[in-house]
């Protein structure tokens, strides 16, 4: 039960995650995206100062984009293995509502911290993070 509970849990997460960040996306966002990184990370403009903190929100959603995806299929690789059986359906429902709270804010937290090392390493050539 547990191994059905964190894949539907996993699968959930990286959806909503994926809806957050395409909807969630606003104009400003998307244009700041394309000013400073371009193509890719490396299509920086030296001539325009960049703003840490909004460089961090742009890559942090195109790392959560990235983990959402793999979520996704960690939710459906574990679910080959978990079956709920005769459990409880609502206690296991809560227990997917409970999962999906922690995992969404793992999520959050290990894209920001994904896009914070990237600023770091690629903006300011620090590797020492």
């Amino acid at each position: 039960m547990i191994a059905y509970i964190i894949s539907v849990a996993f699968q959930i997460v990286g959806a909503i995650a994926l809806l957050l960040n395409c909807f969630g996306f606003s104009r400003e966002k998307q244009l700041f995206k394309k000013e400073y990184f371009g193509d890719g990370l490396l299509a920086f403009h030296e001539d325009k100062p960049l703003d840490k903190s909004r460089s961090i929100d742009v890559l942090k959603g195109i790392r959560k984009s990235r983990l959402s995806l793999v979520f996704i299929i960690l939710g459906y690789i574990i679910g080959v293995f978990g079956n709920i059986d005769n459990s409880n359906k609502l206690l296991t429902v809560l227990f997917i509502v409970l999962a999906t709270v922690l995992f969404l804010v793992l999520l959050q937290a290990i894209a920001w911290l994904f896009a914070f090392i990237s600023y770091k390493i690629v903006y300011e050539g620090k590797t020492d993070v």
